[in-house]
């Protein structure tokens, strides 16, 4: 896939955690970035960092099966830590972060999000 977008990138884009809520700047973040899970051609809910991924009866639990194995380009290992590290870092999505009560390192590849009321993060 080729991407064409003609702005200056200033150093904010590239980092989930300072960015804030224009549309192109997550351009850039989806480009450079992974998620659990994300849309992809012909399924709107694809695997990526989660292998899996499960929702509790009443809509207030969702937890992530990581995929073991992954690391970060400087070789550390990619844990529940990091996802619970950036979802309290990453800045951009204020009603995501507002819909969710806790999040929960349960084991390295387990991570468990809560929800205050039940209802659909993805």
């Amino acid at each position: 896939m080729r991407w064409a977008l003609y702005v200056t990138l200033p150093p904010v884009w590239f980092d989930p955690g300072e960015v804030s809520g224009q549309l192109t700047p997550f351009w850039i973040l989806y480009a450079l970035h992974d998620a659990l899970i994300k849309p992809m051609p012909g399924n709107m809910l694809s695997p990526s960092l989660a292998e899996s991924w499960t929702v509790s009866a009443d809509q207030r639990v969702y937890e992530f099966k990581l995929r073991e194995g992954l690391k970060f380009h400087n070789g550390d290992p990619f844990t529940a830590e990091d996802v619970k590290f950036s979802f309290h870092r990453a800045k951009g999505s204020k009603s995501l972060h507002n819909k969710v009560k806790e999040v929960l390192a349960v084991e390295p590849t387990r991570v468990r999000f809560v929800l205050h009321e039940p209802g659909q993060i993805l």
